[in-house]
């Protein structure tokens, strides 16, 4: 339950203690995202609630490992009958709802740190500030096919690491240098580094 004081509770309508699904009718959010560890805090009730002014709810449980998220993809989908927009924190297997396979994108850390990483060596600045942050995010959404999308992927799959690796410390790179994709993105091909070690027999 969520510790809400009088005084904050009052102001926005609601009771001392009031649970997510009352803070869900209140405020109906068009996205949940579970960082509790609490496993079945995203409930059919919150879920199917949210059906009621979102056609589409983004529900991302991100706690891992699995037996500590949020809601299980699968009944999420369920629930909602494929509606949602499903991502995790962890590697989920893909679920078949009203006759369509979904495969659920995991939201990882992977995707941004190495590229962030890549683009401070490259570009050398005093800090890292929100900017970089919010330019990777951007960078990892924009990496995510229509193929992706169209099974229900909110993120690229974790096969395509290199790539969609390569594509946001361009974009990291292009903003903190301010050079064009093309330039920024052979800066950072000329500086990654490919772990290919020679086979010694």
């Amino acid at each position: 339950r969520i510790a809400w004081t009088k005084k904050t509770a009052a102001r926005y309508g609601l009771a001392t203690g009031a649970g997510l699904e009352q803070v869900v009718a209140q405020f109906r959010p068009t996205v949940l995202i579970g960082t509790s560890g609490r496993p079945g805090t995203f409930t059919r009730p919150i879920v199917e609630a949210m059906l009621d002014y979102a056609p589409r709810p983004v529900i991302m449980p991100m706690s891992n490992p699995n037996e500590l998220s949020e809601a299980n993809p699968a009944d999420l989908l369920e629930w909602t009958h494929g509606r949602a927009l499903v991502g995790a924190g962890s590697p989920n297997a893909d679920v078949e709802v009203v006759g369509k396979r979904f495969q659920i994108g995991q939201g990882n850390n992977v995707f941004i740190f190495p590229a962030v990483g890549l683009a401070a060596m490259i570009a050398m600045p005093g800090r890292i500030d929100d900017d970089w942050l919010t330019t990777a995010a951007h960078a990892v959404a924009d990496s995510v096919t229509e193929e992706e999308m169209a099974a229900g992927m909110i993120y690229p799959r974790i096969a395509r690491l290199p790539e969609v690796l390569t594509s946001v410390a361009a974009a990291i790179v292009g903003h903190a240098q301010g050079v064009d994709p093309s330039e920024a993105l052979d800066r950072v091909r000329q500086s990654a580094w490919e772990p290919v070690y020679p086979d010694f027999d």
